[in-house]
């Protein structure tokens, strides 16, 4: 659930609010001065906190240093800006949060296509947010496909049947 304000003092508000609506509920919060200073609070309050709208490998240190529960570098809208940038900050990270024993969780965000699904597991990521269209993508492979098919047309010609 995410807060409107821009302020801490709101953001906290709002915050405390969304956090008492179930045990699920993650508050995300933008990561600027007043999001990670709010950051900061509801950690030692332990309320779940995601920090979103992360470009730099700065700004995700600032996020696992503030206690993030989690951190969303978007991969995407910074591919739009700089090729293969969002592969290399996501990469950075799990270097960075691993090496300093940082307990903040990265979830890729704003995956555009299947490369980026896949480079962000393969770095290491704890989990991905991504459009439907993506994950429909997840378990297709034209090899499979073909494969299948073979597997398909040698039952029947081998006239075999399963017993009913």
């Amino acid at each position: 659930a995410e807060v409107i304000a821009t302020d801490k003092n709101g953001m906290l508000a709002q915050a405390r609010f969304l956090s008492q609506l179930g045990k699920q509920v993650v508050v995300k919060l933008p990561c600027t001065t007043e999001g990670l200073a709010a950051t900061r609070v509801l950690s030692q309050e332990k309320i779940k906190t995601n920090v979103t709208l992360i470009f730099s490998l700065s700004q995700g240190l600032l996020a696992a240093k503030a206690g993030a529960t989690y951190c969303s570098p978007f991969v995407g809208r910074l591919e739009d800006q700089a090729p293969q940038q969002g592969e290399e900050l996501l990469s950075h990270l799990r270097t960075v949060y691993d090496d300093y024993h940082f307990q903040t969780k990265i979830i890729a965000a704003s995956m555009r296509h299947l490369a980026h699904f896949e480079s962000a597991v393969g770095i290491g990521v704890d989990a991905v947010t991504a459009p439907l269209h993506i994950l429909e993508k997840l378990s297709k492979h034209h090899l499979t496909d073909l494969g299948l098919q073979k597997f398909l047309d040698d039952w029947h010609r081998a006239n075999l049947k399963f017993p009913n």
